[in-house]
Formats: structure tokens, C-alpha cells, sequence
């Protein structure tokens, strides 16, 4: 399967009640937004809205913002991979914005995935809120055990 992004926009807000909470900022402070579609074999699947710290989000290169998943290009930023994701996904139905960007009807079923990226020592990193077509989209999760007696996540 060929996959692709396609960058629907990009700007700066000022963090407001659970951008701010989850990127532990206080309100009105500056933060990077990305929206963007992803696409399996040309078919769009879903719609991410990404919300960065302004030093991250500033730091992504054209091509990590048009073309790339943003896993690499914060592991590149702080030399580091995340070392704890908090992660949420509820069924719902799609609105008119959701609806008109996933060529979809309004009601139809998706499913939304929201997420915050946690890197020690620095903190919650990213954001973000996929909305994914019910009818093209699948989560499969392979968990592998840590090596005997290593402490792993909690």
C-alpha cells in the first residue's frame, strides 16, 4: 500500500483548554498547528491535526511538514524517541468540516484517535487528533514483552 500526505494547512494559535493542558502550556502561549490528510493508494483514509510547541514546529523541515510522519522528524529535533504516548480512540460521526475533507457524508461513521507524545526530561511534545473514515481504516497494535526483568512502562 502507497501511502501520502497532503498539507491542508499550517499556522500559529495561541493554546487554549486542552491543547494547553495536554502540552502543559499556559494559555495563550504560541503554538504550531498542522492539518493534514493521509492517504492510502490515493484514497484519503484521514484527517490529523497536529499541535507542536513553537520551537518543535518550527524546527520540522518543508519536507518532514508535506511529506513526512512527524515519529521521525521529532525523534531528528530532540535526538531522542518518545518515551511515552497517551493514547485515545472513541467512535463518532463525522461533521461538516470532517465530512467535506474525508469525501464522506456528515453522520458517517469515523473513528477519532487522539494522542500526546511524552519525551523525558522535556515533557509532552505533541498533540494531536486523527479523524479516520470508518469504512477505510483498521488500527492493529503488536505489543512485544520487555527482556525478563527490565522495568518497562508503566
Amino acid at each position: 500500500a502507497s501511502t501520502s500526505i497532503k498539507l491542508l494547512d499550517l499556522r500559529t494559535e495561541a493554546a487554549e483548554g486542552k491543547v494547553a493542558e495536554r502540552l502543559d502550556l499556559s494559555r495563550g502561549t504560541a503554538v504550531i498547528v498542522l492539518e493534514r490528510l493521509r492517504y492510502v493508494n490515493r484514497q484519503v483514509v484521514g484527517y490529523e491535526i497536529r499541535y507542536l510547541p513553537k520551537r518543535i514546529g518550527e524546527a520540522l523541515t518543508p519536507d518532514e511538514i508535506h511529506n513526512q510522519p512527524l515519529v521521525p522528524a521529532l525523534r531528528r529535533i530532540l535526538g531522542k524517541p518518545r518515551t511515552r504516548l497517551n493514547l485515545n480512540v472513541t467512535a463518532s460521526m463525522a461533521r461538516r468540516k470532517e465530512a467535506r475533507v474525508l469525501e464522506t457524508k456528515v453522520g458517517a461513521p469515523v473513528l477519532v484517535r487522539e494522542h500526546t507524545w511524552y519525551y523525558e526530561p522535556e515533557g509532552p511534545m505533541q498533540y494531536g487528533k486523527s479523524i479516520f473514515r470508518g469504512d477505510r481504516y483498521q488500527m492493529s497494535v503488536d505489543f512485544t514483552a520487555a527482556p525478563h526483568g527490565h522495568q518497562g512502562e508503566r
